[in-house]
């Protein structure tokens, strides 16, 4: 017999916004930890955000033959493809705030010699030919700025509030579930510190990868649960088209994010689905479908083309086998330059709280769920060595973490939500998984990851592990609230997963999911 939760679903919810306050409070502490235009390739977003702040969608292409000293010709052929001039008024252009980049041993202190020129320029952004929606509202809210200093934090807030709105769609429609402990946990263990530390600094990734937790929390639901409500609904919509116009890759990750919900599903459950919900597939699917075409002509029009090689070489598929390591890595936690790294126990600590949930997950996974998501686990991990081998390696740049991250931060969610619908034995012996110490160890690695951050941006990478005494740099309002901020929220991730293990009991469903 199928259970369900007895609470009304306004109950169930105050956990979720809780937990999604949490990751507001956090994302504010990580943009306090973090100088201006430490963030990845962040100046170059920023001149983006200026030049559409001056009311031009995309800047003027650079000719044939401009240089990007350091560059190999492959590189420099790229680059002149998303790059762009971007006319920059006068006391808007920023002036030495990259001093520490790439020096992982100098703090950020000499940013206080940084500034503005005077006068209007023209720059040059290797990201010019970047989709622009998520570069509206920050374009709006700098425009009472007057300087870099000044329009910088406006636009990273305009951001931060763009990736919470997506991450309160994600926990709330995961609120809707029988068990929300596991999916909560779930969530927790998928944002990784990485992912929060990208949507602290202003770029597209940080909503491309609050959009692809949105949207893989919404299908996951579906395919747990095809009668799912209006949140499950929502999530897939708008963190699809979130996700679909973000960058260049979103369009590929809304398709294996699909095609994955339909491995889960099976041919039962999509005809279930088709027949039961055909109003909300054929609408979600409509609007969904043209948020891509609207990508795919941007990127027709203005995007890089790189030669694909639909055979790789042995060679390149040993490169990309050797660098795996250093992409998990990354896509746990490697902050500003990539060069403000966590201590080194604290990466397979995150893979152990990975390990951890797929084991209180299991039991609770219905046969046909075990083996649809193993498929589609493996699918996901091998999509970074396909990316490497066939299309980045091309343009010889090297593929970061942050790139793939928008499609492997869905794993946890896989499990934590196929745990949702299927009824166990031990369930009903009332044994209880102890998911409040997993989301307690998510806390704290958290906790840790800003922690280094803020000791690169304080001492560098060198400098002593307290050092709020000798602190080179440090935020508007000072460490001290920074810290606390930070663990505020460590305590409050596992506070909101206890909190959803009280908010329901079972009682048998009214109506039984679509079959296993």
């Amino acid at each position: 017999m199928f259970r369900a939760m007895s609470p009304d679903s306004r109950s169930k919810a105050w956990p979720a916004w809780l937990m999604a306050g949490c990751y507001g409070l956090w994302l504010v502490a990580w943009s306090m930890a973090t100088p201006l235009f430490s963030g990845a390739d962040e100046w170059a977003h920023y001149l983006r955000t200026v030049g559409i702040r001056e009311g031009r969608w995309i800047g003027d292409r650079l000719p044939e033959d401009f240089d990007f000293p350091g560059f190999t010709p492959a590189q420099q052929a790229f680059l002149r493809q998303t790059s762009r001039f971007i006319d920059v008024p006068a006391g808007m252009a920023p002036r030495g705030y990259g001093c520490n980049a790439f020096v992982a041993e100098q703090s950020a202190g000499c940013l206080a010699q940084a500034g503005a020129y005077p006068e209007a320029r023209r720059e040059v952004t290797v990201t010019g030919a970047y989709p622009p929606a998520f570069y509206l509202l920050p374009a709006v809210a700098m425009l009472p700025a007057h300087s870099p200093s000044s329009a910088l934090p406006l636009a990273r807030l305009a951001n931060l509030l763009v990736c919470g709105v997506l991450l309160g769609l994600a926990l709330r429609a995961l609120a809707e579930t029988p068990e929300p402990a596991p999916a909560l946990t779930a969530f927790a263990v998928a944002l990784t510190p990485m992912g929060l530390g990208t949507m602290a600094a202003l770029s597209p990734s940080g909503p491309e990868v609050a959009g692809a937790l949105t949207f893989a929390a919404g299908l996951y639901r579906l395919a747990s649960q095809p009668r799912g409500g209006p949140w499950a609904w929502a999530a897939c919509l708008v963190g699809g088209v979130a996700l679909g116009i973000a960058r260049a890759l979103g369009v590929a990750w809304v398709v294996l994010l699909v095609g994955s919900f339909l491995v889960l599903l099976g041919r039962a459950g999509v005809v279930q689905l088709a027949r039961h919900q055909r109003s909300r597939v054929l609408l979600g699917g409509g609007l969904l479908l043209g948020a891509l075409l609207l990508s795919r002509l941007w990127e027709r029009l203005h995007g890089a083309t790189v030669p694909v090689t639909l055979l790789p070489s042995l060679r390149a598929w040993r490169e990309a086998f050797k660098h795996y390591p250093v992409w998990l890595r990354e896509q746990v936690g490697v902050f500003q330059y990539l060069d403000a790294e966590m201590p080194a126990w604290a990466y397979p600590a995150w893979g152990v709280l990975l390990l951890a949930l797929g084991v209180g997950c299991w039991p609770r996974l219905s046969a046909g769920w075990r083996w649809r998501a193993g498929v589609v686990a493996v699918g996901i991990l091998a999509v970074p060595l396909g990316l490497y081998a066939m299309l980045v390696r091309n343009s010889e740049f090297w593929l970061q973490g942050r790139y793939v991250l928008p499609l492997t931060c869905a794993l946890p969610l896989l499990f934590g939500a196929g745990a949702l619908s299927a009824e166990r034995e031990e369930q009903a012996q009332g044994q209880r998984f102890p998911w409040v110490w997993l989301a307690g160890g998510a806390g704290f690695l958290h906790a840790v990851a800003w922690y280094s951050n803020a000791r690169r941006s304080a001492v560098g990478n060198e400098g002593p592990w307290l050092f709020f005494s000798s602190a080179e740099w440090q935020p508007p309002l000072g460490w001290a609230s920074g810290c606390v901020l930070a663990l505020l929220c460590a305590v409050a991730l596992p506070l909101c997963v206890w909190w959803a293990g009280r908010t329901g009991t079972c009682e048998p469903h009214a109506t039984p999911p679509h079959p296993r």
